[in-house]
């Protein structure tokens, strides 16, 4: 051997680790080169170019969260409640690889898409075209955002409903497009097994079975149901259909369930009672003394997670049917966890439609039930659950539920009422407040009268 041929390998085999290729299947390289192979086929499929392609970085799970909470922040979209802060937790733990909105740049969490790849049984061989699927996914963001302002769209959206529109165009877009790159490079099983691990988050959360899955229906909507409505867009309209689309975007979820409602003509859903009114009536029955309020707006999408526990035969009519929805929150300032009361105010198409949501809320708490005494997390224990009628003018039909269910060993008191009257179906929830249940009846047919004059 030539001596500086034998130098050669002797520096190679006395190098530090850290000085020698890693040759891992998700090293630094193979995500560059990953990055690099799809970016020209995702500019070919989307119909746009960048000037300069988005920097890819690696980073871990807690500098993931951190990026993902600056990203809300930016967007108006802080995460204050507990809900959020649960969903971020989700995220940073699951999330393979993210295109940051504030800084233009392109996250990859080695540590995610190891534990992602592993937990969803990928054959091995195929990690390379898993990292091609996945940055195709995020340089569709940053193209789309290039092009639309996404950051400026995420923080005008300030509406709940229309925020969740926007994102599931903008997650349905990339869902789309990798799909398509998927179908071009002959992996769309691949594709297939990376969706379903979308739908199947698990952090392994200590919380009840019917409290995790409602967290991970909030997680997914925008990737399953965004996908669906891209989909049918591209089906129908035509890909270039979507350029409009970015730049006059739904603006409720109903159009992203209905597709065709986004292209209808006119203002949706202004007629019929003012829900808001009934929101009003409600808060004076029940006094304005010693409640925290706030209001939202409900969207289609709401109602579609609130009755996903029911067969899609059941659900997707009265989805249909939904015109607009408002929520009450009141929290006792003496014990705002603990001691709640939520009223929500439905609007539907006809008071056929309005009869079968009471009809189908009875069979949703029954479902309800049956989930919660057959999980065998002893976090939450049902002790009792006891239906009743509600008396009611004529014209209007209701029922009152009351259950007593232990939560982390706690003993908790949960009482609900729903009236169907008209069109408009309204459901009054209480947690632990017995003087609120027993004026919640009489709150009810002051309603119905309402209606009726």
């Amino acid at each position: 051997m030539r001596p500086l041929a034998l130098l050669g390998l002797l520096a190679t085999v006395l190098a530090p680790s850290w000085a020698q290729e890693d040759t891992a299947p998700f090293a630094p390289q193979a995500v560059a080169r990953a990055a690099s192979e799809a970016c020209p086929l995702v500019e070919g499929i989307v119909g746009r170019t960048f000037l300069a392609a988005p920097e890819v970085l690696s980073i871990g799970r807690e500098e993931l969260r951190e990026v993902l909470a600056r990203d809300r922040g930016s967007a108006g979209q802080p995460a204050e409640g507990e809900l959020d802060r649960t969903i971020l937790s989700i995220e940073a733990e699951t999330t393979a690889a993210k295109y940051s909105y504030a800084e233009k740049k392109i996250y990859f969490c080695r540590e995610n898409v190891e534990a992602g790849y592993a937990k969803a049984g990928f054959p091995p061989g195929q990690e390379g075209d898993y990292l091609f699927l996945l940055f195709g996914h995020e340089e569709v963001h940053a193209l789309d955002d290039l092009a639309f302002d996404l950051a400026g769209a995420l923080r005008r959206a300030t509406e709940r409903d229309a925020l969740l529109a926007l994102q599931a165009l903008v997650e349905g877009h990339a869902m789309n497009v990798e799909r398509e790159l998927a179908r071009r490079r002959d992996v769309l099983d691949l594709f297939e097994k990376r969706e379903a691990l979308i739908r199947e988050v698990d952090p392994a959360s200590p919380l009840p079975a019917i409290l995790h899955e409602a967290l991970v229906r909030e997680v997914v909507f925008p990737y399953v149901e965004g996908r669906a409505f891209v989909d049918w867009v591209v089906e129908h309209k035509g890909r270039a259909a979507l350029e409009g689309v970015f730049r006059g975007p739904p603006t409720t979820t109903g159009q992203i369930l209905a597709p065709a409602r986004y292209f209808e003509d006119g203002p949706q859903g202004s007629d019929g009672p003012d829900l808001e009114a009934f929101l009003d009536l409600v808060a004076t029955e029940l006094g304005s003394e010693g409640w925290d309020p706030s209001r939202a707006d409900l969207g289609a999408r709401d109602l579609a997670l609130g009755l996903s526990d029911l067969p899609e035969e059941t659900r997707r009519p009265l989805v249909a049917g939904f015109v607009r929805g408002r929520q009450l929150e009141l929290a006792s300032k003496a014990s705002p966890l603990l001691e709640r009361v939520t009223v929500v105010a439905v609007l539907f198409d006809s008071p056929q439609a309005a009869t079968a949501m009471l009809a189908a809320g009875e069979e949703l708490d029954r479902a309800k039930d049956e989930k919660i005494a057959g999980d065998a997390n002893p976090a939450m224990v049902l002790k009792e659950s006891v239906r009743s009628e509600l008396v009611l003018p004529e014209g209007a039909k209701g029922y009152a539920r009351l259950r007593r269910v232990q939560l982390f060993g706690s003993d908790q008191r949960i009482y609900s009422a729903a009236m169907a009257s008209g069109r408009a179906v309204i459901e009054i929830a209480s947690t632990n407040l017995s003087a609120v249940e027993e004026r919640v009846p009489a709150v009810l047919d002051r309603l119905a009268r309402v209606r009726q004059e």
